[in-house]
């Protein structure tokens, strides 16, 4: 964060931990949550996701001015001998973002069928402060000045919009 503090999402018990710049620790209290259960249609979804994978992009600029650029793919992972019974409360992999004015954004886990997401939002006490509903297959990826919210959405043809919300 903007003060140095750095936040823990915890799974076990869905709750944020501050880590003050001198490392003390405040333990945020635990948000509710109903489980994902994990069936066929996460499991296809997991294995979709597999498909397509991203990749790491690296810029590099070295004294002489040269800059030289390269992106590797990121393997994918191999699916679970056995699979969980439930989801965790929130998407770890780009799920968890720090906005400039301190506050968190952690993206919810939902059922495979489910194209809404969810963000919650957490104050850097750690508390849960709100909830933020975005539209379908549309994801949060960048905060900028005075509120600005920016979002990819995706279309039915995988088409991407970058699209920016006034706070």
């Amino acid at each position: 964060l903007p003060n140095g503090s750095v936040m823990v999402v915890r799974v076990r018990d869905y709750h944020i931990d501050v880590v003050s710049p001198s490392k003390q620790v405040t333990k945020g209290p635990a948000v509710a949550y109903t489980p994902v259960k994990v069936g066929e249609a996460e499991k296809q979804e997991y294995r979709d996701a597999q498909k397509n994978p991203t990749s790491i992009g690296i810029t590099r600029s070295v004294d002489n001015g040269k800059v030289t650029t390269g992106a590797a793919p990121i393997p994918p992972a191999a699916e679970p001998k056995e699979w969980p019974a439930q989801k965790p409360a929130f998407i770890a992999q780009n799920g968890v973002l720090a906005t400039p004015n301190g506050e968190i954004w952690v993206l919810r886990s939902r059922a495979a069928k489910d194209d809404v997401p969810r963000y919650d939002v957490f104050s850097s006490t750690g508390r849960l402060i709100g909830s933020v509903v975005l539209p379908k297959k549309t994801r949060v990826v960048g905060f900028g000045s005075r509120g600005a919210i920016y979002t990819v959405r995706s279309d039915e043809d995988d088409l991407l919009y970058l699209q920016r919300f006034r706070g």
